[in-house]
């Protein structure tokens, strides 16, 4: 496949620095969204899970590798950058921030990213069951190319409606099947945000205006989403609807804030397909 040929110039990029800068949305779905013609390709979307510290000494040259996949595979990556564990705790002074959230520790501490180390990668959780699911830095690539060289199985269309003065959000997502599927499907919705001004440790100092990517900031729907199907057998075509509300922290900025939607199998935690959109 094509992708094979991206891999050796990811390896040679992973320790060099970059600037950690958003990349454009995948694409933003009419409003009201709607059944999708399973003739029309869709792309495959995959979800990258960060697991990350602001005292984590390692974890920036994760970023870079995350980074790096993101120039390579472009709008088929969505990262989400989960704070959790030892290295996310705030110890007041330089390290007063806290981007923990509860959904964040509860997956950190299901996928037992602590015993492995920070920082970890997950790439649609694939390898769960053989425990294979905890990725280095050098190891996101090959998983990647692994995955793009499958079928896509699910669409996901994201309408929202956000008011700046009050700060509410209203959301659907729209899930549609495009090929027979038997999975007990669940839709999990995240907010992230991008450019955050924060210390990190690096290796070897304290950078002290390291700009934070794609920083878990909620869930809209808990740790675990909501259940769309029980594992029935579906045919293509069949469509799923869910709504949701929320108002945004006065903490956060939103024009940084994105609604990132993902679908996965309840039982083997495999996503199947992701998107993100910007609020704003």
């Amino acid at each position: 496949m094509k992708y094979r040929a991206l891999i050796l110039s990811l390896f040679a990029s992973f320790f060099i620095w970059q600037a950690c800068d958003k990349i454009d949305s995948p694409y933003v779905t009419p409003t009201g969204g709607g059944t999708v013609d399973t003739a029309t390709e869709v792309k495959k979307i995959i979800l990258n899970e960060e697991f990350t510290g602001q005292r984590c000494p390692n974890c920036p040259e994760m970023a870079v590798s995350i980074k790096s996949l993101q120039e390579t595979f472009g709008d088929k990556i969505v990262v989400v950058a989960i704070h959790a564990g030892f290295f996310a705790m705030p110890i007041g002074g330089t390290f007063s921030a806290d981007y923990r959230t509860s959904a964040g520790t509860e997956l950190d501490q299901f996928f037992d990213i602590g015993s492995a180390g920070y920082p970890k990668g997950l790439i649609n959780r694939t390898g769960y069951n053989s425990g294979t699911y905890r990725l280095e830095s050098a190891e996101l690539a090959g998983r990647v190319v692994e995955i793009l060289e499958g079928d896509t199985l699910a669409n996901i269309g994201i309408s929202h409606n956000y008011s700046p003065d009050s700060r509410s959000l209203a959301v659907e997502i729209n899930v549609n099947a495009l090929a027979p599927l038997q999975n007990k499907l669940m839709l999990s919705v995240f907010i992230t945000e991008d450019n955050i001004v924060s210390p990190q440790q690096d290796k070897t100092e304290i950078i002290s205006d390291y700009v934070h990517q794609h920083v878990l900031r909620t869930s809209l729907n808990g740790t675990w989403g909501d259940q769309l199907s029980d594992g029935s057998a579906l045919d293509p075509g069949t469509s799923f609807k869910q709504n949701y509300q929320s108002t945004l922290s006065a903490a956060w900025n939103d024009e940084n804030c994105n609604i990132v939607a993902f679908v996965y199998d309840g039982d083997t935690y495999e996503v199947l397909q992701a998107v993100e959109v910007k609020i704003k």
